[in-house]
């Protein structure tokens, strides 16, 4: 919802569309003008806001941090059970005791890496585990999905990668700690036994897998974002897994379902309700694919075992997550694999279609 970082720091909105809410608070943070211990990772890169930094926050300046503002928040209106609005809104609900519907946006893990000292006292950098690259991982590949190689690029040494690491994964902490108040307020207010809470990510992120630190690539660590989803009804499921591919676009018919509104929603809706995974997650019918794109005319679809990419007339990418989950050896040229491909081209240009409303 908010602007990162930029927008944080003067209180603005990002892309955003106001007919879709009846109040909206944009949290004013200091993000890059944090107090605090400032430590670079990308020395061929010096410019804080767009790379591996981390900055170390005082316990005592840690409520002035986006994140925890936004929480706090968050608990004022569950307190108020979406009641009045404080000063601060300039809309006004019609039904303040009535359902809600509320999202809280959480900065963190976003470059800087921002975190109390205590969230980073819990991860020794010097024994972060890098993740494996191949010698050659990149040489069979697409060109243009080669440009995240920035590791090699901002200089980020093996020490350097480590730290980042730990400095992510003390932004984790500190984005988990809000996430557990939000919880807490549900029970503590009696909320929690008729609310859907649904907790997810805009996208992925490689830390180091193919040499990137960064989004914006089309392997799985980039596209792949972390979903959980806590329903009343669906007590039976609760605390299992489900390996079905989904997309985000699933979200909203599945929350109009479990509302019990499917019946209200337009024709025209896109994404299918994943009631059915949820009430079994282990279930091994499921047949989904989930549709990406990214820069450089990139596409890519995740179905079944298969991971297929397409950088417009730059070349292609096949991997079979069963045999090769690291995504290190690209199929797309291999003969053996050539029914397989043209099924996969066929099943993208659908979903780009669809993503289109051309279908």
């Amino acid at each position: 919802h908010m602007g990162v970082p930029g927008g944080i720091e003067a209180g603005e909105p990002g892309g955003d569309d106001p007919d879709c809410w009846d109040w909206t608070w944009n949290v004013i943070g200091p993000e890059l003008y944090s107090p605090g211990t400032l430590e670079l990772y990308t020395p061929n890169r010096a410019h804080f806001g767009s790379n591996f930094a981390a900055m170390r926050i005082p316990e005592d300046r840690v409520s002035t941090q986006t994140d925890v503002m936004a929480t706090t928040q968050a608990i004022a209106i569950l307190e108020n059970r979406a009641g009045t609005p404080p000063e601060q809104s300039n809309r006004t609900k019609s039904k303040p005791d009535g359902p809600f519907f509320l999202a809280v946006g959480l900065v963190r893990p976003h470059v800087p890496l921002i975190a109390p000292q205590h969230c980073f006292d819990l991860y020794d950098a010097a024994a972060m585990p890098l993740p494996e690259v191949p010698e050659g991982d990149l040489d069979d590949i697409p060109p243009p999905a080669r440009l995240m190689d920035n590791a090699k690029r901002y200089h980020m040494d093996e020490a350097n990668q480590r730290n980042a690491l730990a400095a992510y994964f003390a932004c984790v902490t500190f984005m988990d700690e809000q996430v557990g108040r939000l919880l807490d307020a549900l029970d503590r207010l009696d909320l929690r036994k008729d609310t859907i809470v649904i907790f997810l990510s805009d996208h992925g992120w490689n830390l180091g897998q193919h040499h990137c630190w960064q989004k914006l690539s089309l392997w799985e660590d980039s596209t792949r974002v972390p979903l959980i989803i806590s329903a009343p009804e669906m007590k039976g499921s609760a605390g299992k897994t489900a390996r079905g591919i989904v997309e985000t676009v699933d979200l909203y018919p599945t929350v109009v379902d479990l509302c019990g509104l499917a019946a209200e929603a337009p024709a025209t809706l896109q994404g299918i309700s994943l009631r059915p995974l949820l009430e079994n997650p282990e279930r091994s019918d499921w047949e989904h694919t989930a549709y990406t794109v990214t820069h450089q005319k990139g596409e890519s679809i995740r179905r079944g075992p298969w991971r297929y990419s397409i950088w417009g007339q730059a070349g292609e990418e096949l991997y079979n997550h069963d045999s090769d989950p690291g995504e290190f050896t690209n199929l797309a040229q291999n003969p053996e694999y050539t029914s397989v491909l043209e099924s996969l081209r066929t099943e993208l240009d659908r979903k780009r279609r669809h993503s289109l409303g051309k279908d």
